[in-house]
């Protein structure tokens, strides 16, 4: 979901990803700003992510994500740094951000099963984690 505005990704089923299963991310970088948009208004609700080789969602470049009553499993079992269930990473580079993770809510998922941590905060801004059920950090 790339530089993409109000978009609802509801009910879906996604396995066995190469890469990560769902990644929010940008169109352009921060040190281009006439050219940076984040994605914004994006809603992932109800769906089923398993199997993806890294992440089973990534949010790297937003403002206004809500990620809500999914269930996300095996994320990067026998794959790819940083193989989490959910995570809030934005790309930058020496103490610079190219990417900026805005105003995210994390709420009422269940993640399990994955490689490393179920949800991991780097550098997002006006996050809320709540309600969620893991069995690791």
């Amino acid at each position: 979901i790339e530089g993409a505005s109000d978009v609802e990704v509801n009910r879906v089923q996604i396995k066995n990803c190469t890469g990560d299963g769902i990644i929010v991310s940008p169109h352009g970088l921060l040190s281009q700003a006439e050219s940076y948009s984040p994605a914004s208004s994006i809603h992932i609700s109800g769906c089923h992510i398993t199997d993806s080789r890294r992440n089973n969602i990534s949010i790297t470049g937003c403002d206004g994500v809500i990620v809500e009553d999914c269930l996300l499993e095996r994320a990067g079992v026998d794959g790819v740094e940083p193989r989490m269930g959910i995570d809030i990473e934005g790309y930058g580079e020496n103490a610079v951000n190219m990417e900026e993770p805005l105003n995210i809510q994390i709420r009422n998922n269940i993640v399990r099963g994955g490689a490393a941590s179920s949800i991991y905060n780097f550098n997002g801004y006006g996050v809320i984690i709540e309600g969620n059920h893991t069995d690791s950090s």
